[in-house]
């Protein structure tokens, strides 16, 4: 009918940004898959309106502050802050950012998922960056990050030899594993999430109960079962994992239910149905009536690129 259809978000690629923002630049070899460019100016048209970046990005303020707004959070991001944008987020900027510099890095979607090999996105650290997109590094790592970013720098945009691609994404996983370290060590994280009230027996059930995760996400949804893994009731691993995290163990299965079932949809040999079945709902209908609660949209629709 007319009237009901959704507003499509505009998503962007690698290409689209390179050819429609002054400040960033392709670099031979590596074409859609990878970006790194200083910046001395972020400002740009392109991202007035909310948008998606098709890929992961990284920016490392180094001069200024902006205003954006992150899946409708309103941040206020300042030199010395990192930013990790993932692939689903909405993001807009507010203001205008030519007072801002920076180093950034746009991963194709493509090289994430090869990327993703080791596991990193099902890290606690990794899964908190999520909702918390921005962090401030501890000085230390701050200056070991951007020593490690001039080198990617170099390598992406100096470096001709034929195995360019293999390197920068070597290069980039040590990367993510410093930048999951540093954000483990942020002040932000020691006072809101993972350690927060945590003994070492309390962190110790964490891990466990994360560990589970990883491996019966695609199978199990429910707190009892973990609770009945680790030897407890539902009522107290749930309010073990509150107290330590801020966040509910429901919280915490749904995010990795919901990460996985965004991956395998955007795999375009899989049909939703299959998506269904890989990630053990009864039918495809309760895996729509799941999805569309927590992503505020259909599979068909996530799939197709529409909005909220």
């Amino acid at each position: 009918p007319v009237g009901t259809a959704k507003k499509q978000l505009p998503s962007y690629s690698i290409n689209d940004i390179a050819h429609s923002v002054d400040w960033v630049k392709q670099t031979a070899g590596l074409e859609s898959d990878f970006l790194c460019v200083k910046a001395t100016n972020f400002q740009s048209d392109l991202f007035k309106e909310p948008c998606r970046l098709d890929g992961v990005t990284i920016v490392m303020i180094t001069e200024g502050e902006v205003q954006a707004n992150i899946n409708l959070q309103q941040l206020n991001m300042q030199a010395g802050e990192v930013i990790v944008n993932m692939p689903d987020n909405i993001v807009q900027i507010l203001q205008d950012g030519s007072n801002v510099s920076g180093i950034v890095m746009l991963v194709s979607y493509g090289m994430y998922q090869k990327l993703s090999a080791l596991h990193i996105e099902k890290t606690p650290t990794y899964t908190y960056l999520q909702k918390h997109p921005v962090f401030r590094p501890k000085d230390k790592d701050w200056k070991w990050l951007l020593e490690f970013a001039d080198y990617v720098y170099y390598v992406a945009n100096e470096y001709d030899g034929e195995r360019k691609i293999e390197i920068i994404q070597g290069l980039l996983l040590a990367f993510s594993q410093s930048l999951l370290d540093a954000a483990n060590r942020a002040d932000f994280i020691q006072t809101s999430s993972i350690v927060l009230n945590a003994n070492t027996h309390q962190t110790n059930i964490f891990e466990q109960f994360m560990a589970l995760l990883q491996e019966y996400h695609t199978q199990e949804r429910t707190v009892q079962f973990y609770a009945e893994k680790l030897l407890f009731t539902p009522k107290y691993l749930s309010r073990l994992i509150q107290d330590i995290t801020q966040r509910s163990a429901t919280d915490w299965i749904t995010d990795f239910v919901m990460l996985e079932a965004r991956h395998l949809l955007r795999k375009p040999d899989l049909s939703i149905k299959e998506v269904a079945y890989q990630l053990n709902f009864a039918t495809p209908s309760l895996f729509a009536r799941y999805f569309k609660k927590h992503a505020q949209c259909t599979p068909l629709e996530y799939r197709n690129g529409m909005g909220l």
